[in-house]
């Protein structure tokens, strides 16, 4: 199963969420994507890791549920410094 590291995701849905890391059921051993939306630190999700790296067909095409696309620090950045143009663009290619 492929490696999931924190970071920015893009969903195929077109929001960006922030990867934390990977948690273990505590009965099952099974893996878990814990993750949140980067504006919205309050709220946190998991998804099985398994759901996380799969793919989804869109279209007839088969793409993945999410996509790395940076690191957080990046995000960070622009927020330290009030640009949110940069935040914007962020959002924008990913959502073409």
């Amino acid at each position: 199963m492929a490696d999931v590291k924190p970071g920015l995701y893009h969903h195929y849905k077109g929001h960006i969420y922030e990867v934390i890391g990977v948690a273990r059921h505590s009965e099952t051993q099974e893996e878990f994507v814990v993750y949140r939306s980067p504006d919205k630190h309050d709220d946190l999700w998991i998804r099985p890791k398994a759901m996380f790296v799969e793919s989804v067909i869109v279209d007839g095409k088969q793409i993945p549920r999410f996509t790395f696309i940076g690191m957080v620090e990046n995000l960070n950045r622009a927020k330290d410094h009030g640009n949110r143009e940069k935040m914007r663009e962020i959002n924008e290619l990913f959502l073409r």
